[in-house]
Formats: structure tokens, C-alpha cells, sequence
């Protein structure tokens, strides 16, 4: 394991508190990607790829919005913590 993923993986669980209201952060993300998608004449039977996927907060908004989301990150903490999130939000 290189200093980048334990960076990470130690974070995982803190993550969120970087933004003012995680959850908020997740819908608002979400409804912005999901005007991009559209505007550029992809629907929701597009799958996304999010290759640095972190804790889930753009991957869990767009699944909930009914996007296939493909996720992998460097960091299996924090992949860890997003399924754990995925969970809970879902």
C-alpha cells in the first residue's frame, strides 16, 4: 500500500465532514450530473463509470436518480465506506 491509499483509507470515515451537509451534497451533485447527462443526449439508461469514487457522493445520488454506477477507487477504505453508505441512503 502507497501513502495515497492509507491518506485515504484513514479519511474514509471523515470524509464527509469536509462538506457542510453531506446528504445535500448527494442530491445537489447528482441533479447537476443528471443535467449534464441529459443536456449531452444521454437518459438514464446510460452506466456511468466513477473511477475515483471516493465515499459515493456523486455514485450514490446517480444511482438513486436510476443510473447504473460502475465504481472503483484506489482506496478499499474508502469503497468500504461508500458501500456502508450506500446502504444506509439507499
Amino acid at each position: 500500500m502507497n501513502i495515497t491509499q492509507t491518506f485515504y483509507d484513514n479519511m474514509a470515515t471523515q470524509y464527509d465532514k469536509l462538506f457542510l451537509d453531506w446528504h445535500a451534497a448527494v442530491r445537489e451533485q447528482a441533479s447537476i450530473l443528471h443535467s449534464i447527462f441529459s443536456d449531452s443526449g444521454f437518459d438514464k439508461t446510460a452506466r456511468i463509470l466513477d473511477c475515483a469514487c471516493g465515499i459515493g457522493t456523486q455514485t450514490i445520488g446517480l444511482a438513486e436518480l436510476g443510473y447504473s454506477v460502475t465504481v472503483s477507487d484506489i482506496s478499499e477504505g474508502e469503497l468500504a465506506e461508500a458501500a456502508v453508505r450506500t446502504g444506509k441512503y439507499g
